[in-house]
């Protein structure tokens, strides 16, 4: 396996140059054959590639998908940039049961176009919803003026990291106009993952996104590739039963997480971990509500949405 296929270890905060040059670990036998796999959204398992890469399966992944589609020697991307910067992002991610670099890593593999704001979607998420950044005042709510404090982070940090001293932009060679549209995608696409923003998208997208993609004007190319990375941000519906109620496990823990601090601050409890099975039934109908009519809406939605609904049909 050549150098471009290693990746640093470590955390990407604290280390330098020289140990990002020098501190690198070989794709071994077991992570090639797991990436093998990532073309079978059925069969992955993202645990297994996490605990293969020693919790590196984000940049790992990122790496791999976007060499091996031919991207990186398309665009003349740098790829030492590439892949420091994929590392970058990925030790920016908190160590949350739900939202973390797995989960990332499992979006990305879910939607392969749409690699950067995939692997970007959810960068340093502080695990907690939208709503609670806003009743208990804090900064990010501030900052954003109440309005998708935690999207609007994912996005603003993620340029930062790109733009910073540590020069991590692979693309800059790009011209004005294509740098420009990568950011203004990147914004759209990740801002549109915040749920609030759910019901009128899908109403939308019901309207303007029928037909063949290549047939589409710009906005509604743009409205299917929102609905397309919302799909993959719920993707673990259609995954290996066991990976899909690890998934859940996961996901319902951190809402319990939240529902302590809530706790803590005296504010009204949504997610009560003395409430456990009422927390079961709000994620059924949430992921019922939210998954079926994207799924339903879309023809070209493909294997994803059949095994969601499939799945979700069998309880």
């Amino acid at each position: 396996m050549n150098a471009t296929h290693d990746l640093v270890s470590g955390n990407l905060s604290v280390i330098s140059e020289q140990q990002i040059a020098t501190s690198v670990v070989p794709i071994n036998n077991i992570v090639e054959w797991l990436l093998q796999d990532t073309g079978t959204i059925f069969s992955f398992n993202v645990f297994e590639l996490a605990e293969a890469t020693s919790n590196r399966p984000l940049s790992v992944l990122g790496f791999y998908m976007l060499k091996g589609s031919g991207l990186v020697s398309q665009l003349a991307l740098n790829e030492e940039r590439l892949a420091r910067l994929l590392m970058k992002i990925e030790a920016g991610y908190l160590d949350n049961p739900y939202h973390s670099c797995i989960h990332a890593a499992g979006v990305l593999q879910s939607t392969h176009l749409l690699a950067q704001n995939a692997i970007c979607h959810d960068y340093a998420h502080p695990g907690v919803t939208n709503d609670f950044l806003i009743k208990s005042k804090h900064q990010l709510a501030t900052v954003y003026n109440d309005t998708s404090p935690v999207e609007n982070m994912h996005v603003s940090s993620m340029f930062r990291v790109l733009y910073g001293k540590e020069n991590l932009h692979f693309a800059e060679h790009l011209n004005v106009d294509s740098r420009n549209l990568l950011r203004a995608s990147s914004i759209d696409l990740i801002l549109g993952t915040d749920m609030k923003k759910h019901f009128s998208m899908l109403s939308r997208f019901q309207t303007q996104g029928r037909g063949r993609l290549v047939d589409l004007p710009g906005d509604a190319k743009l409205l299917v590739a929102q609905m397309a990375l919302k799909v993959a941000d719920i993707a673990h519906l259609s995954a290996p039963t066991q990976v899909h109620k690890r998934w859940t496990a996961q996901l319902t823990e951190e809402f319990f997480q939240q529902g302590d601090r809530e706790r803590a601050l005296n504010m009204s409890i949504l997610m009560d971990r003395s409430n456990s099975a009422g927390m079961v039934k709000s994620q059924d109908w949430s992921l019922k509500s939210w998954a079926r009519c994207p799924c339903a809406s879309a023809e070209a939605a493909g294997p994803i949405c059949n095994c969601s609904i499939k799945l979700m049909q069998s309880g």
